[in-house]
């Protein structure tokens, strides 16, 4: 009955994610030959979690020891109420076959999907990209101020100073362009926008705050052990809308977005066709 009473608090959203997860640990079941041969971190029942699926399932944070823990915990409660509900007869019940259907249809549709859209790839060409831009201008409107900067960090004082020096006989592309040879860049950019929120810390904020356009800031301390030279280039205030050169990978990733949607419904379309669908308006 305590398992019953758990099963009608969970939501669609929650079954479907519940199922999903159980999906995906019934076709990690199937391959035996495999884990035979793979350490088993945990055993409830018939159903195993062995290390290398373990480390599939948490990417890159499987060297972390919290993370790790936590989902083998998770995985072992998910695996003793599945148990339960099966000996419950909760499969026997028509919400749950309805559920499961649908979970089911779902599940494929997105690795359907995903799979489809692996072999695609957006052309994204200039033009295309200042059409988009010029078009929707009012998307990439700001929000808060902002500012452009140069900048550059390195790990030696030596350097930060070096730089800062040849900065006052050149301009700051050529210099950067030979820094990343000559000295020990930590981190470089050229013409970089951040909103002001963005900014790592108050001292970077500070030292932005009293600097004119064009001019450059003395070495600081921007963090622990990286020192830093910064060149305010532009100041924007809020509700302005950034020439596109400062919000170009905004621009494209939102273009390609809005490809990959056209793509979709164009397939979606054909699909209509394919599998001969008929819509019954009477009973609207």
């Amino acid at each position: 009955m305590f398992i019953m009473k758990i099963w009608k608090k969970f939501s669609g959203l929650q079954l479907i994610k519940l199922l999903s997860f159980l999906l995906l640990i019934a076709l990690t079941l199937g391959c035996e030959d495999k884990k035979q041969t793979d350490t088993i971190i945990v055993k409830v029942g018939n159903s195993t979690l062995t290390k290398s699926e373990l480390d599939n399932y948490l990417g890159t944070y499987k060297l972390n020891k919290n993370h790790r823990e936590e989902f083998v915990r998770r995985w072992i409660e998910r695996e003793l109420l599945f148990n339960e509900a099966l000996k419950q007869g909760i499969q026997n019940s028509n919400d749950f076959k309805l559920t499961a259907e649908v979970s089911k249809k779902e599940l494929a549709a997105a690795f359907f999907i995903n799979n489809y859209f692996e072999g695609i790839t957006v052309a994204v060409n200039p033009k295309s990209i200042k059409d988009y831009y010029d078009k929707n201008l009012e998307q990439f409107k700001l929000n808060e101020d902002a500012v452009i900067i140069n900048y550059a960090s390195f790990n030696d004082i030596n350097d930060a100073i070096e730089f800062r020096t040849q900065l006052f006989n050149s301009n700051w592309e050529k210099i950067l362009a030979g820094t990343k040879i000559d000295l020990k860049t930590e981190s470089y950019e050229s013409s970089k926008m951040f909103l002001r929120s963005q900014l790592p810390n108050e001292k970077v904020v500070r030292i932005i705050d009293n600097l004119l356009p064009g001019e450059i800031s003395i070495v600081f301390e921007s963090e622990p052990n990286i020192f830093s030279v910064v060149q305010l280039v532009e100041i924007l205030s809020e509700d302005s809308i950034p020439k596109m050169s400062y919000v170009q990978d905004v621009v494209i990733e939102r273009y390609s977005m809005m490809e990959r949607k056209r793509l979709y419904n164009e397939f979606v379309k054909e699909l209509y066709s394919k599998y001969n669908v008929e819509i019954n308006r009477d009973t609207e």
